[in-house]
């Protein structure tokens, strides 16, 4: 967990992620792992402002991504990158449709993580 949390205090926030999109693909991905034969549990770690900037109607979408995801019973944390002064709350929203904790990138810590997984 240590390496984990080291390496997303370094990660670069702050782009034009489609996050409907992001999620769909996350998905795909659990799926896909779902066939292996190993007994992995993976663990979702979402970093995101919550706000989604691609596509039509790019939050609701993002939304019911995130409500298919939490479906699935994924094991899942939000990361709120939010900085900006006026802050919108959009990441507590996908937090919410995943059903996951979410913590501010400033106070993530192992802790945080090993909570979740």
């Amino acid at each position: 967990m240590d390496v984990a949390v080291a390496r997303l205090a370094r990660t670069r926030t702050g782009g034009r992620t489609p996050l409907a999109e992001g999620l769909i693909e996350v998905r795909t991905l659990l799926r896909r792992e779902d066939l292996r034969p190993d007994a992995r549990r993976p663990l979702v770690v979402l970093l995101t402002d919550g706000r989604a900037t691609a596509g039509r109607d790019p939050l609701p979408r993002a939304l019911a991504a995130a409500a298919g995801l939490h479906a699935d019973g994924r094991a899942t944390v939000v990361v709120d990158c939010e900085t900006s002064m006026v802050r919108l709350g959009l990441a507590a929203k996908v937090a919410a449709a995943l059903g996951a904790p979410m913590i501010p990138l400033g106070g993530l810590g192992p802790a945080d993580l090993a909570r979740v997984a």
